[in-house]
């Protein structure tokens, strides 16, 4: 996961590296991936790719708890985060793959873009190995190398793996800019001109990744754009915008309004399918300018299911971290886009854990099992045949009751596996 992709990276600047170490180990399924490289490290037959990026990872770890070494109360107001940094000594880069210890449990840096450098080579080894792991087969592998849950590209307005949405600034509400983000004006089409919402609907169900990214464009900031307000949210339920996309790509029930495709319920939803794990914060007029904090996700201060007990921390190598509640985090947010310079500068969403590929095979069989019936229904219907119609909605009825019963035995089995690796999530690095 390249951060460096969206066109925020300051490379000389000790608060992004802050951003980068905290991302990493606040972020869910970051954290699950280390504790996975670390049960998996002394398995036989590894490669040197492999090998390499264990290496790494033992050194962000240490890096990691050298910094939250520095959160202790009795030294919070003599040493900040900022003067935690230039406290770890790091070995010089001698060259890609290989980085030696000067102590156990500290390294030396002499400059800072050797530190970020270092981070960064860490990022791109987790990305690299992380795809290879989870990819069913290696062609797979070879032909989306990054699919998991690398930085999307834009190219000619397409967007590309749905996994970093570019959001404009402009708009007042989160879910009309990811509207705007998701359907953009150009689209994909083949040699006719059409394009396939099917099968654009089918990628998307099966390549939705565990983290999801959110790049608030806003690398040309003026002064008009610093007036509009922006909500995040804490939770998004994708979930029923895939079911609505499901229904629209099979060529059913196309009458409703595409804009209402995106109004949520959560009342119809007993979970969301996305929560808010962190925000990178920056202050400035230009990307390479400026300061940046993030705000992540708080685990063990959030109670409840409720995203109003969500509690957030916030990291500035500037102050010794803090916990904010939501809402005040959500002020905080909202404060730039108000008219102050620190904004929101990107938003990372983490999947919840008891939504995974069954979900979304389910809604792949309710759409190939209703579809012939609801054609015949609106065959019918438009022939004048009311009656008939009706029994055929019936009996597309029923089907459903039929998938949702099958999808619920699923949704149960998934949730019995994630009940068995419950303890590796909450492991505290």
């Amino acid at each position: 996961m390249s951060l460096a992709h969206v066109g925020i990276y300051n490379p000389g600047s000790t608060c992004w590296l802050a951003c980068c170490v905290h991302a990493l180990a606040g972020v869910g399924p970051f954290r699950r991936l280390l504790y996975k490289l670390e049960v998996d490290k002394n398995r036989p037959n590894e490669t040197e790719a492999e090998v390499n990026t264990h290496h790494f990872i033992e050194q962000f770890q240490l890096t990691f708890h050298y910094l939250e070494e520095r959160e202790d109360e009795r030294k919070r107001d003599e040493m900040s985060t900022r003067s935690a940094f230039r406290y770890i000594k790091v070995d010089k880069l001698r060259k890609a793959g290989e980085l030696h210890y000067a102590k156990p449990d500290r390294f030396h840096v002499t400059r800072h873009e050797d530190c970020c450098e270092h981070v960064f080579h860490i990022l791109q080894t987790i990305s690299e190995y992380y795809s290879k792991y989870f990819q069913k087969t290696k062609a797979d592998a070879e032909q989306n190398p990054n699919r998991c849950f690398a930085m999307a590209t834009t190219e000619n307005g397409v967007l590309q793996y749905y996994h970093n949405i570019i959001l404009p600034v402009t708009t007042t509400s989160f879910y009309a800019a990811l509207r705007e983000a998701w359907f953009p004006k150009n689209r994909q089409a083949d040699d006719k001109g059409n394009v396939s919402r099917k099968e654009e609907t089918k990628h998307w169900v099966k390549s939705l990744p565990d983290v999801l990214t959110f790049t608030i464009n806003r690398s040309d900031l003026d002064y008009t754009k610093r007036f509009s307000t922006f909500k995040i949210e804490l939770e998004i339920a994708l979930d029923r915008h895939l079911e609505s996309r499901a229904e629209e790509a099979s060529a059913i029930f196309i009458q409703q309004n595409p804009e209402e495709i995106f109004e949520m319920n959560k009342n119809d939803w007993s979970k969301e399918l996305y929560t808010l794990s962190a925000v990178i914060m920056h202050k400035g007029e230009g990307t390479a300018h400026g300061h940046y904090t993030i705000f992540v996700l708080d685990l063990e201060n959030s109670v409840g299911e409720l995203n109003t007990d969500y509690k957030y921390k916030l990291y500035d190598d500037h102050l010794a971290p803090r916990v904010y509640t939501a809402n005040q985090a959500q002020w905080i947010w909202s404060e730039g886009n108000s008219g102050g310079d620190n904004c929101p500068s990107m938003l990372i969403y983490t999947k919840n854990e008891v939504l995974t590929l069954e979900m979304f095979s389910f809604l792949e069989k309710k759409v190939e099992g209703r579809s012939e019936s609801m054609k015949k229904a609106i065959n019918n219907m438009e022939n004048g045949n009311v009656d008939q119609a009706e029994k055929d909605k019936e009996n597309v009825n029923e089907a459903d009751q039929d998938i949702e019963k099958e999808g619920q035995a699923e949704k149960n089995d998934v949730e019995m596996e994630v009940a068995a690796v419950e303890p590796m999530r909450k492991r505290s690095w």
